[in-house]
């Protein structure tokens, strides 16, 4: 059991986070927490987990598992309760090869490698990868598994729906009741949580810096998408790959990719390892096709939002150095008093002496946003750039893409957010099958 009383916590010397949160979770109960980017979800599972001091913040209440008091023990004693899913699943990781890091869990916990692989709905075949070449949405059901194996009492999700596809989501939606049923808790914090009410005993809302009880919710009907045939890659797009191929070692993520797009807005959607990612790098020549060719012109300005925003924010010490630093790759000449104007009209609590590094993920991009707006690049490339955004933030972007001028090339798992982007060419790409088709998202 769960109980976190009176709890408050704030950074430096400004206003409070969260203002005596209280939270009561059952053993085998889970609940969903909600709220708007910026309302504290983060640094709530920063509370739980211990280490809302190593971002410079304070935090006071008590927080106990069962007849454990938890309050002052430090983040390794707090981890043998409470298992915190964090929203970069990257750092779940100790090795950089998949192979080494699951044969040192497997050892640690007493259970087989496969039995990791099985519990995340994964194949052998990753077991040879380097982490940096899995996408999100495998590590981060990697990590679940992971997670599961350490025998906690509790197990804090923050975000974990933002990198998976459907198939993943109905997976972890299994795995979630396969948890209750073991007597282990479950506080999921999450945006996109239309498809993951089922197995929750309760929703919370948090604003304010407290927690009430929803009693009802209006949970968006799936979307689904409806599938024509692709152009076959003749016409003169602006954009085009032509017989790409692409490996990362021995095994190909792209097989004979073909695509053209005419649209100034392009969106790959598709299942969790089926090369969107590894797309936007050929458009944005971090990295070289095997074979074949991709044709865009680079020689304008790019912004470029990875999935691992933190690549991003670790670029600067201060949000103001951060926003300087893109504006000088731009070409842009512009000023902080511009960047704090925009910051203050949002109120999200983000001031440009703030390290980037120590945002909440819905922050971190709605600041990528920010800086896309001011410094007006001619492309924008974003790899789920919804990840961490609550519903209006995300409908914000939709807006500030239909109404820009500028280009841009996404991948997402987001098929709402998808559905509002106007006049833009959706490709749902399984990249390793060489299988690309033009659909429509309703």
């Amino acid at each position: 059991m769960l109980t976190v009383s009176n709890l408050w916590v704030r950074y430096g010397n400004g206003n409070w986070v969260l203002r005596g949160l209280s939270l009561n979770l059952r053993d085998g109960e889970a609940a969903l927490i909600i709220g708007d980017t910026g309302s504290g979800k983060t640094t709530l599972v920063r509370a739980l987990a211990g280490v809302v001091h190593l971002t410079g913040g304070l935090a006071k209440g008590i927080i106990k598992v069962n007849d454990y008091e938890l309050s002052n023990a430090s983040p390794r004693e707090r981890s043998k309760l409470i298992g915190v899913l964090y929203q970069d699943p990257a750092i779940h990781f100790t090795y950089p090869r998949i192979d080494e890091d699951l044969e040192l869990t497997a050892l640690e916990n007493g259970v087989g490698v496969k039995d990791l692989l099985d519990a995340a709905g994964l194949s052998e075949g990753v077991l040879g990868r380097l982490v940096t070449e899995l996408s999100m949405g495998q590590l981060q059901r990697l990590a679940i598994a992971k997670l599961i194996t350490r025998g906690v009492k509790v197990i804090v999700m923050d975000e974990p729906l933002a990198h998976l596809d459907q198939d993943a989501v109905e997976l972890l939606t299994a795995v979630i009741r396969r948890i209750k049923r073991s007597n282990v808790s479950v506080l999921m914090l999450e945006h996109r949580y239309e498809n993951i009410i089922d197995p929750m005993d309760k929703v919370l809302q948090l604003s304010d810096g407290k927690l009430s009880e929803v009693s009802a919710i209006n949970a968006s009907v799936r979307r689904r998408y409806i599938i024509r045939r692709v152009s076959n890659g003749n016409d003169h797009g602006w954009l085009k790959l032509s017989n790409v191929w692409f490996k990362y070692d021995d095994s190909y993520v792209l097989s004979n990719i073909n695509l053209s797009s005419s649209s100034k807005r392009v969106i790959f959607i598709g299942p969790n390892g089926g090369g969107k990612s590894t797309l936007l790098k050929l458009i944005i020549g971090m990295v070289k096709p095997s074979k074949g060719k991709v044709i865009i012109d680079r020689s304008y300005p790019v912004l470029y939002m990875p999935q691992d925003i933190n690549v991003v924010m670790a670029m600067a010490d201060t949000v103001g150095e951060l926003y300087l630093e893109l504006a000088k790759a731009a070409g842009r000449s512009t000023s902080i008093e511009d960047l704090k104007r925009e910051l203050s009209m949002l109120e999200m609590n983000i001031d440009t002496s703030d390290d980037p590094l120590h945002l909440s993920e819905g922050q971190k991009r709605i600041l990528m946003l920010i800086m896309a707006k001011l410094l007006k690049p001619t492309l924008m490339v974003a790899d789920e750039p919804t990840s961490g955004l609550s519903s209006k933030y995300r409908v914000d972007l939709a807006e500030f893409i239909n109404q820009s001028n500028l280009r841009v090339v996404m991948a997402t798992q987001d098929m709402h957010f998808a559905s509002l982007i106007k006049d833009s060419d959706v490709f749902y790409v399984r990249g390793q099958e060489g299988h690309v088709v033009k659909v429509n998202v309703s």
